[in-house]
C-alpha cells in the first residue's frame, strides 16, 4: 500500500505528459463514446475520463492510492479507496476499464473475477496494458510493473476468469521525435495505426472482453 502511495505522490508531481495523453487519445479511439454506468478500476486522479469526456455523475473511480483518489475527488469524480481485487460495490456497471493496471496487480484473475461480479451480460471490459515490455526491476518502486502480457496471456487470462475476448489491437503511442518535433506529430497523425505497427514495435495493446455466455 505504502508503495502506491508513493508512486502515486510521485506521479501527481508531474502535469500530464504529452505521451500519457496521446495513449489515451488513441484508446478513446477504439473505445467509442462513454455511455452508462462506469467504473474506472485503478483510475488514478481521473485523468483518463476527463480525457474521455464521460459525465462525472455517471462514474467510479476504484483506487487503492490514497493520493490519486484524493484529486479525483477535487475534480469532482465519485471515488472509493479500496483494494481493486477484493472491493465490493453491490452494484453493476455498463463500462469497466482498466487503463494501465493489469501489470500492476498482484494477482490479475482475482481482479478480473471481482470486475465480472460486477458487470451485466452486456457490459463492455476495456483494458489497456504495455505490450510484451521486457520486465526490469525499478530503482526506486517495489511494485511497477510485474509482468510482460501479449495476446496469449490475455487470452489465457480470460478463459480462466470467465470472459470473451472480443478485440486486441497492439498500437503504438509514439515513434522517434514526434513528443519533441510538432512536424513529426503531424506526420504520425496522417499513418494509419496498422501501418505505424508495421513500421515500429508497438508499446501498447488495447483489449475489449465481455462475459462469457455459459
Amino acid at each position: 500500500m505504502q508503495c502506491y502511495n508513493t508512486i502515486a505522490r510521485d506521479d501527481l508531481k508531474k502535469r500530464i505528459d504529452k505521451l500519457r495523453k496521446l495513449r489515451y487519445n488513441l484508446s478513446i479511439k477504439l473505445i467509442g463514446q462513454p455511455f452508462g454506468k462506469i467504473l474506472d478500476v485503478g483510475g488514478g486522479d481521473g485523468g483518463f475520463l476527463e480525457e474521455w469526456g464521460a459525465k462525472k455523475e455517471d462514474c467510479l473511480i476504484v483506487d487503492i492510492a490514497k493520493p490519486y483518489i484524493e484529486e479525483a475527488k477535487k475534480k469532482g469524480f465519485k471515488t472509493l479507496l479500496a483494494d481493486v481485487e477484493t472491493v465490493k460495490l453491490n452494484k453493476k456497471f455498463d463500462i469497466v476499464t482498466l487503463n494501465a493496471v493489469l501489470e500492476h496487480v498482484l494477482h490479475p484473475e482475482k481482479l478480473l473475477l471481482n470486475i465480472k461480479r460486477h458487470m451485466n451480460i452486456g457490459s463492455r471490459l476495456f483494458i489497456v496494458v504495455p505490450y510484451k515490455e521486457k520486465i526490469k526491476k525499478h530503482p526506486k518502486y517495489e511494485f511497477t510493473h510485474l509482468r510482460s502480457i501479449d495476446e496469449e496471456y490475455i487470452r489465457g487470462l480470460a478463459k480462466k476468469s470467465g470472459f470473451t475476448v472480443i478485440r486486441m489491437k497492439p498500437f503504438l503511442a509514439q515513434f522517434p521525435g514526434q513528443v519533441v518535433f510538432p512536424l513529426v506529430r503531424e506526420f504520425r497523425t496522417l499513418l494509419p495505426d496498422d501501418c505505424l505497427c508495421k513500421i515500429f514495435k508497438p508499446e501498447d495493446l488495447f483489449i475489449e472482453m465481455r462475459l462469457r455466455k455459459n
